[in-house]
Formats: C-alpha cells, structure tokens, sequence
C-alpha cells in the first residue's frame, strides 16, 4: 500500500463488535473515503454513505486486492 501515491493509509480490519463504522470511528481516525468492491449491509456502511464518504467499485473476474498487493510486494524497484 505505501507505493501508492494517491493513499495515505489503510485499514483492514475485523471487528468483533457490532457490525459497521460508527461516526466515533470515522472521527476517531480521521477517515475521508470508505471503498468497498463486494455488497454491502446497510447498516454497516450507514455511517460512511450518510457522510457521502462511500465509494463502491465493481468486482472484476481475475483481479483482486491481494493480487495487487502481491505484484507491488514483488516489485524489484521498491
């Protein structure tokens, strides 16, 4: 994720509370943009879409985050 210019952080996270981000959370970390590629429940992202922070991208056969992830890991330049 660091040789991405455009992000300056990231979260993957499980929680074992309720499902969701409150608005506690998002203030507590400061989150601008909550990006999602699967169906989300309502009241998980209720917070997020309220603020009008919610961005959904659409799933692509073959191309996944870890995917990704791995080739930057890979690269001999970093």
């Amino acid at each position: 994720m660091a040789a991405l210019q455009m992000v300056d952080s990231a979260f993957l996270l499980e929680f074992d509370g309720p499902p969701g981000f409150s608005d506690a959370f998002l203030d507590h970390h400061r989150i601008n943009h909550v990006v999602y590629a699967r169906s989300a429940t309502p009241e998980w992202y209720h917070a997020a879409e309220a603020r009008g922070i919610m961005r959904r991208l659409p799933c692509h056969d073959g191309l996944s985050t870890s995917g990704i992830i791995a080739r930057i890991r890979d690269r001999a330049d970093l």
